[in-house]
């Protein structure tokens, strides 16, 4: 069923805020005729400190998480971006063992200069390992240029060797500094922030999707840098030794590709006998116009960069309502089926759920223009003949006490009426965050989940850092009051239902 108009809804006065692609979202259907149940608990390890908008890589059970931000929400007065919480630390992450090892890139022993620091402590770059590769590749990203004192979104390509980062910060002796760990180039296809890499496999290009080259300091709600509005092919040409970047012919400008700050998963699906790897582009911010919103209606890409919008001019396209900014998100495939499925779990969300959404009586579901917090965890389900629906999920993130903001107390029970104010009684999590997905769940080479031989209860992975918010709508213009880094993981497992 879609929602043509709001009338189930409490509508909020919103400003400049709610022109979403679309004027109606597809209402979420409950889990009663998914093939498994999911659930989320905190682990009894942690990060030493909150990190979100960072990029990882892994090594047998160790993740490398970098660069991104030790702060909360970006407000929209002064310095937004502060130089100081920006992340300098590499944090190797054992999920085995729990243990969480850390070192500054700003030790005098890692023998890098201050502008090879400053595009390794970026915000929102893109980052891509390959399957069975132990090199890290970071790109883009938006952050401080120390020689100037500005802001500026960086044109940087950077290769990680990951084992040798490892025992750099593990204190190995044999390992003299990180510089030896990394090697960086730069060119101008790669100044982009807020996108998302993918490759599908070795004989395809490499993409940028999406994504805005921000220069200066973001401060305002109309802030825009300059959008790519493609998909851009490119290959990277790494001996091992020399690196560099072989652009392809880039494709004309599309309107439709006006995002940023979105998830693009993979996806599988079968044509004859055979099955076929392709990525599909979810939400993302933001719609051009005063009154800017979400994006709603999903995008397919070829392995070659080729895409295309589902049918825009369709009253019954599939419009996507839930977790529309970049949340942790996990696809999983089904070959008996045919069946896509992608996790999205909490972030930032036009539609969210109050008092238990679908699964209570008391429970209620809300629309939020300006796009709020929520926990909210989801799945998006493409059948075997390609059509969408999502789905909302019982599972939600555990129940934590807020404990910080300055937002009104909440009133319960809590409903619709006033979102811009409206406090939260539990942290809310996931926006900014990351899914790692466990070294040891069956996978395609495309990273996507075989969720056919998944027949008893399996850890799918980890959901670490993101921003928690003591509010669905943050009441503070200087960010950092009601929002902060998370330096909470939480273990996501899957339960198959008969």
């Amino acid at each position: 069923m879609l929602l043509k108009a709001f009338f189930c809804f409490a509508v909020f006065c919103c400003g400049l805020y709610g022109q979403n692609q679309t004027s109606y979202v597809t209402l979420p259907l409950p889990e009663d005729s998914l093939p498994f149940r999911i659930k989320i608990e905190e682990a009894p390890f942690s990060l030493p400190t909150g990190l979100q908008a960072y990029v990882w890589g892994v090594l047998k059970n160790e993740y490398v998480l970098m660069a991104g931000r030790t702060s909360g929400l970006h407000g929209f007065m002064g310095d937004t971006f502060p130089t100081a919480s920006q992340n300098t630390d590499v944090f190797v992450l054992n999920v085995a063992t729990g243990q969480v090892f850390s070192r500054s890139l700003s030790d005098p022993s890692s023998g890098l200069t201050q502008e090879q620091i400053d595009h390794l402590s970026v915000t929102n770059a893109m980052f891509q390992q390959a399957e069975g590769s132990n090199t890290l590749y970071i790109i883009g990203g938006y952050g401080t240029n120390s020689s100037t004192g500005s802001k500026d979104t960086k044109s940087t390509l950077t290769a990680i060797d990951l084992p040798s980062l490892i025992r750099w910060v593990k204190g190995d002796p044999k390992i003299k500094s990180a510089a030896k760990s990394m090697r960086q180039i730069s060119h101008p296809l790669l100044q982009v922030t807020g996108g998302v890499i993918w490759q599908i496999d070795p004989h395809q290009p490499v993409l940028i999707g999406f994504g805005q080259n921000f220069p200066g300091i973001y401060q305002n709600t109309q802030a825009n840098g300059e959008y790519t509005f493609q998909i851009r092919p490119f290959q990277i040409i790494d001996t091992g030794k020399s690196l560099s970047v072989y652009p392809y012919s880039q494709p004309i400008p599309n309107p439709l590709h006006r995002r940023r700050d979105l998830n693009i998963a993979p996806a599988m699906r079968k044509v004859g006998n055979s099955l076929q790897q392709y990525l599909v582009a979810y939400g993302g911010v933001f719609t051009p116009g005063a009154n800017f919103g979400a994006w709603t209606i999903p995008i397919e890409i070829e392995g070659d960069g080729s895409a295309r919008s589902l049918d825009t001019s369709n009253p019954n396209q599939f419009a996507q309502g839930m977790n529309n900014y970049e949340c942790p998100n996990q696809a999983l495939y089904s070959e008996k089926t045919g069946d896509m499925y992608t996790l999205f779990f909490g972030g930032i969300s036009f539609l969210y759920t109050i008092n238990g959404g679908l699964y209570s009586s008391m429970g209620s579901t809300c629309e939020d223009g300006g796009l709020g917090f929520t926990n909210d965890v989801t799945a998006i389900r493409i059948d075997a003949s390609r059509n969408y629906q999502q789905y909302l999920l019982s599972a939600t993130y555990p129940s934590i006490p807020t404990t910080f903001g300055t937002c009104p107390a909440p009133v319960f029970p809590i409903d619709c009426t006033n979102v811009t104010t409206n406090a939260s009684p539990i942290l809310l999590f996931g926006a900014s965050g990351l899914f790692l997905p466990s070294p040891n769940v069956p996978m395609y080479p495309n990273f996507v989940i075989a969720l056919d031989r998944l027949s008893s209860p399996t850890i799918l992975g980890y959901i670490v850092g993101g921003i928690e918010s003591s509010a669905v709508e943050t009441c503070s213009e200087i960010g950092n009051i009601d929002t902060h880094p998370s330096n909470r993981i939480f273990i996501v497992t899957l339960i198959p239902q008969s």
